[in-house]
């Protein structure tokens, strides 16, 4: 049960690291002012949902190789980066167009589902390894 909610944890730890880092250097680039009434930028917003997919599988695989996958807690990681994307998509909604906001949302659990299966697919294949 520690296992597993360690997992969790690193597993969204990383998404948000990873967000953040990702989020506040697109930013820079593309010089966007967070405090903007409107975002409109097509290539950034567009990145920043490729970045959103990126994080979702890092945090996906960190938590299935922590929890040795126990399914429970890959979907129980996409819930709560979906609960947490609804939070701040639902701050944000006016700020940018719904075409960023709804594969956004869509994609946070599949896309950490599919990670945590990679980190399993590799564990599995080492133990096999292994066992040679």
């Amino acid at each position: 049960m520690t296992r597993i909610v360690l997992a969790i944890i690193a597993g969204y730890a990383a998404w948000t690291v990873l967000w953040l880092a990702g989020g506040l250097s697109l930013m820079a680039v593309f010089t966007i002012d967070p405090t903007a009434e409107r975002i409109d930028n097509t290539i950034y917003l567009g990145l920043a949902l490729g970045l959103s997919v990126a994080c979702s599988l890092v945090g996906g695989f960190t938590c299935g190789a922590i929890a040795r996958c126990k399914t429970s807690a890959g979907w129980i990681l996409g819930t709560l980066l979906l609960l947490t994307g609804v939070v701040v998509q639902g701050s944000a909604w006016s700020s940018m167009p719904l075409w960023y906001h709804l594969p956004f949302l869509v994609l946070l659990e599949p896309m950490a589902m599919v990670g945590f299966w990679f980190a399993c697919r590799k564990l599995r294949r080492d133990a096999n390894e292994h066992q040679r």
